[in-house]
């Protein structure tokens, strides 16, 4: 069972576009679906704007242990930037979580 990430603030902006309710609840339902405990989020801020043709989202999750998580995508409308974003902040975070796993498991003091 989940016992962290469960009610942190997170932070919808749009410089040049305009944040719909929509595209509010969008963001919001997927950032919510974080199922990893580790690491705490304790804030998160999606932003988005226009360059060119496409749309440009950024999702940030600011963590406990001084943890700052960043992933950048484009895409053709924002629901595709917001889901391309949320998979690479996703990645970047399962990463990190298998390297603390890892790290965890080797014997001190053995070099390779």
């Amino acid at each position: 069972m989940q016992t962290t990430n469960l009610n942190f603030p997170i932070v919808v902006l749009g410089r040049d576009i305009k944040i719909t309710p929509a595209i509010r609840y969008y963001a919001i339902s997927h950032i919510r679906r974080v199922h990893l405990d580790y690491p705490r989020i304790t804030d998160a801020k999606v932003t988005c704007w226009r360059e060119h043709h496409e749309v440009v989202v950024s999702i940030s999750f600011r963590c406990a242990d001084h943890i700052h998580i960043e992933a950048k995508a484009h895409g053709l409308t924002v629901e595709a930037g917001i889901d391309l974003a949320f998979d690479k902040a996703e990645r970047q975070m399962r990463k990190r979580n298998t390297r603390r796993l890892q790290a965890q498991q080797e014997p001190a003091g053995v070099a390779c």
